[in-house]
């Protein structure tokens, strides 16, 4: 696979099959996770942008505390991320999925520091001027357990769904094996 399919995760790794048992075992990342950690890399080069431009103007949006963990903390796990993705764009040799798995690692640090920084103003001292003090010591925090409670509920949801692809522990019928084709690049066996 290209090294532009990886965060998509457009594609997976066939290891083995056993034929006279249907089963196999795909190497396939969980999926909503690492679209998850695709939409924070995204989320943080958007609002560093963004909190440059309001600083150019004098606009004071984040906590001086808060900018210098964006910037250099959590800037420094995006850059990380990208050093260790970039260069496989350079190599002319077969690549596949499990070369961007150090890479990933760091998109899900990105992912956790976006959201503390999106979900836990309170923590991060991040600054919305217009809430009274109450909805500030309440809402964020309720809606971030919330959220944080729906995320892993999803993650494991999917990781049971994908785990007999996963382990090769459990025999497939050809629909079950088409449920979990998520995408056209899934080259699953078994299908038919």
């Amino acid at each position: 696979s290209t090294p532009i399919t990886w965060p998509l995760l457009l594609r997976g790794i066939s290891f083995w099959t056993n034929n006279g048992e249907r089963k196999q075992i795909y190497l396939l990342g969980n999926p909503i996770g690492w679209w998850a950690s695709d939409a924070a890399l995204f989320a943080y080069g958007v609002s560093m942008v963004m909190i440059w431009l309001c600083e150019r103007r004098d606009v004071d949006v984040v906590d001086n505390v808060v900018r210098r963990h964006m910037f250099r903390s959590t800037g420094f796990l995006a850059l990380a991320w990208a050093v260790h993705y970039s260069p496989f764009f350079l190599m002319g040799r077969s690549l596949f999925l499990h070369h961007y798995l150090p890479a990933s690692i760091f998109a899900y640090m990105v992912l956790a520091a976006c959201f503390q920084f999106f979900m836990f103003p309170e923590y991060s001292r991040f600054t919305l001027r217009r809430w009274n003090d109450k909805a500030r010591a309440f809402l964020p925090s309720a809606t971030a357990g919330v959220v944080l409670v729906v995320i892993a509920a999803v993650q494991i949801a999917v990781f049971l769904y994908f785990a007999p692809l996963s382990y090769g522990s459990v025999s497939l019928t050809p629909e079950q094996i088409n449920a979990r084709r998520w995408l056209s690049g899934y080259d699953l066996h078994f299908q038919k």
